[in-house]
């Protein structure tokens, strides 16, 4: 091969990587967590289907970063009655062919009232979402820790996903539109320790995950099988 044929056969391979990046960032885009100014609304469900409060995100300042971008999300949850109970904060992330997703924003709003999620101990506190899902598939475990105050009395909690799976794909409907979603499965547990005493609580959790735009429902049982609530996407505005 000749200089001329290797140089113009480098510069096709550069031009080829990046319009791939370029298609990459573009479905980093699609992701509702990375569009700037987006409010979602997700409707909370208690175990027997009636409205029990509302969990609404406001998403901000998005920028570029190691070949993706970065949002930061801020979070209100309020009771059917419109009251606030409780605020929280993440940053998600989207780059190299995965989702990043803040785990302080996935942690049952309940244990938020009284948590200091702001001060979660450093460590890789984020659930990944892979671009490319299917049925059968393994995703990574995650967790995060906090410092939580129960009625005056410091305590930590440690929330751990385990076992997560795609079981299945399916298509969801609500007021703010249809989407053929992956259904993932997971084992959510709940450590609190305090005065040296641990009190554990396990919850099956599903989810239902839309490749390049986000999730759009979930549902919660206790370990016996009892549904213990749910969440829907039901609004959106940019």
């Amino acid at each position: 091969m000749s200089s001329k044929q290797s140089h113009f056969s480098r510069l096709v391979l550069m031009l080829f990587l990046f319009y791939c990046n370029s298609l990459k960032s573009q479905d980093c885009k699609n992701y509702y967590y990375m569009t700037n100014n987006a409010e979602i609304q997700m409707t909370l469900y208690d175990g027997n289907g009636a409205k029990s409060g509302l969990q609404q995100w406001k998403v901000s300042d998005v920028s570029k970063e190691s070949g993706g971008f970065r949002s930061t999300i801020n979070s209100v949850f309020t009771n059917a009655k419109g009251e606030e109970i409780a605020k929280g904060k993440g940053v998600y992330r989207c780059s190299g062919g995965k989702l990043m997703a803040d785990m302080r924003m996935s942690v049952p709003q309940d244990q938020l009232k009284d948590a200091e999620v702001g001060n979660a101990s450093v460590n890789d506190a984020f659930i990944e979402y892979p671009e490319i899902l299917s049925e059968g598939m393994s995703l990574p475990d995650a967790f995060i820790d906090m410092n939580v105050s129960t009625s005056g009395i410091p305590s930590t909690t440690r929330f751990e996903m385990k076992n997560r799976k795609v079981v299945g794909k399916e298509k969801i409907t609500s007021d703010a539109g249809s989407w053929e979603a992956y259904r993932i499965t997971y084992e959510a547990t709940i450590k609190i320790k305090m005065a040296g005493i641990n009190i554990p609580m396990v919850m099956r959790t599903t989810e239902w995950f839309v490749p390049f735009f986000g999730v759009v429902k979930t549902e919660t049982f206790s370990r016996k099988g009892k549904k213990q609530g749910s969440s829907l996407l039901t609004g959106m505005k940019s």
